[in-house]
């Protein structure tokens, strides 16, 4: 059914490829990806104040950006060590960023979906 998601959008596959956590709000990359294009340019620096498990750091260094993060808890420090040291995060092309970018940003590019049940 076209305009219906069937299934979860935070890609908890995603995060469990990087081992176990007990985080009570992960999410994948992709979701900070669509707002870090969304706020920044290639370069730019993203500041991740709560940075959990790692999911913006990921994404901004597959963007090409730089990025800070801040996380008070020593095992998800740890846990997000583990997740960039086990992914050799190629930065995306200019040209896939652009067709990315054309996704997430403009007018026409804003999407409502219901949720199935």
């Amino acid at each position: 059914m076209e305009g219906v998601l069937t299934h979860s959008v935070f890609g908890k596959s995603e995060i469990m490829n990087y081992g176990q956590t007990d985080h009570p709000c992960p999410f994948p990359w992709s979701l900070a990806a669509m707002v870090i294009l969304l706020y920044t340019n290639k370069d730019d620096t993203v500041l991740d104040i709560c940075a959990g498990i790692g999911s913006t750091p990921h994404a901004a260094k597959v963007l090409g950006r730089k990025s800070i993060s801040i996380e008070l808890r020593t095992r998800f420090v740890d846990y997000t060590r583990n997740r960039m040291s086990l992914n050799e995060l190629e930065v995306l092309s200019e040209e896939e960023l652009l067709d990315i970018q054309g996704q997430w940003t403009g007018e026409d590019s804003i999407s409502t979906y219901e949720i199935a049940a």
